[in-house]
């Protein structure tokens, strides 16, 4: 019988090896294998605005062909019919009027300028995926989520930390199960992380002695103010690019509404023919002070008529 539980005991321990070595390397390969896909993303999203510029030329050069295959057409078709002697003659008299293409070629050039903005556009999926990828390693970069813990646990009550135990257990880490099923979240999360590390009772006073200071220290508060008004600033940037990229692509939309599909392939052909003297001018720069502007504007506004709604309900409480 002896004999037999020390087999039976050797076999689990056996089994518990294997078990483990089986789990350690399938947590290397997971390691492996999301290196691995974090750095193709990183790779692809960092020449995803290259690619979507060259592929986007590409089919504004295919829209441009299509519209000039069409207005041949459209000069071939009023030529025959102007030897024909026909009525609806549409032919070029001298004036230098272009000739226009039929309304299936307009709806076939509008297909191609809806793609070319669903796909390439200023607040296409892939941009705003570029954006948000930016966005992710500058925050990464400048707050690192174990900068982020700390600096919310530097503004959490001293009572977050539990008072020590005065029975002689392990701290706080011995209190994760005597904790109350309604506990906060926020309140089992030190015992938790006391446990994770195994902390020490001395290694806990310890820690909350330095936040004690930390809560006093005006160097401290004067970093972590900063640290918080840069994640707010932050914030705030990534929000302006989304709604400069929703701006963007409204004003494209209207100016689509103006022009016919011709002739928005042909502008679109000239910007990009003449980019290098648009950029020379410093189109770029005007854009965005004109668009701070008309920020400035829309806000002074808002604030207007929130202030005038204000004062009407004030002067109707009063007259009331």
């Amino acid at each position: 019988r002896a004999r037999r539980l020390a087999r039976n005991r050797e076999s689990a321990r056996q089994s518990r090896q294997r078990k483990k070595q089986y789990l350690e390397l399938l947590e290397e390969k997971v390691t492996v294998l999301s290196e691995e896909i974090l750095s193709l993303r990183r790779a692809h999203l960092e020449t995803a605005e290259a690619a979507l510029r060259g592929l986007r030329d590409e089919h504004l050069q295919g829209l441009e062909r299509a519209a000039q295959r069409f207005r041949a057409q459209a000069q071939a078709q009023a030529h025959a019919m102007s030897h024909q002697g026909g009525q609806h003659f549409m032919g070029n008299q001298g004036g230098g009027v272009p000739m226009i293409p039929s309304q299936a070629h307009e709806a076939e050039l509008a297909s191609g300028l809806a793609a070319l903005s669903e796909r390439f556009g200023p607040n296409c999926e892939e941009r705003r995926a570029v954006s948000g990828y930016q966005f992710e390693q500058l925050w990464s970069e400048l707050l690192p989520p174990h900068v982020r813990f700390l600096l919310w646990m530097m503004v959490q009550p001293e009572s977050f930390y539990g008072a020590p135990d005065a029975e002689g257990g392990g701290g706080a880490s011995s209190n994760v199960r005597r904790s109350p099923p309604g506990a906060r979240e926020s309140s089992a999360l030190w015992p938790l992380l006391c446990r994770e590390l195994s902390l020490t009772k001395e290694q806990e006073e310890r820690v909350r002695q330095v936040q004690r200071r930390l809560s006093t220290n005006p160097l401290a508060l004067a970093e972590q103010r900063s640290l918080a008004l840069l994640s707010v600033h932050l914030e705030r940037l990534h929000t302006g690019l989304r709604s400069c990229a929703k701006m963007t692509q409204d004003k494209w939309n209207r100016v689509k509404d103006v022009l016919t599909p011709s002739q928005m392939v042909a502008y679109l052909s000239w910007v990009a023919r003449n980019m290098d003297r648009l950029q020379q001018g410093k189109l770029e720069e005007s854009i965005v002070n004109a668009t701070l502007h008309a920020s400035a504007l829309h806000a002074a506004r808002t604030g207007g008529l929130n202030h005038e709604h204000a004062g009407g309900a004030g002067g109707g409480g009063g007259a009331g």
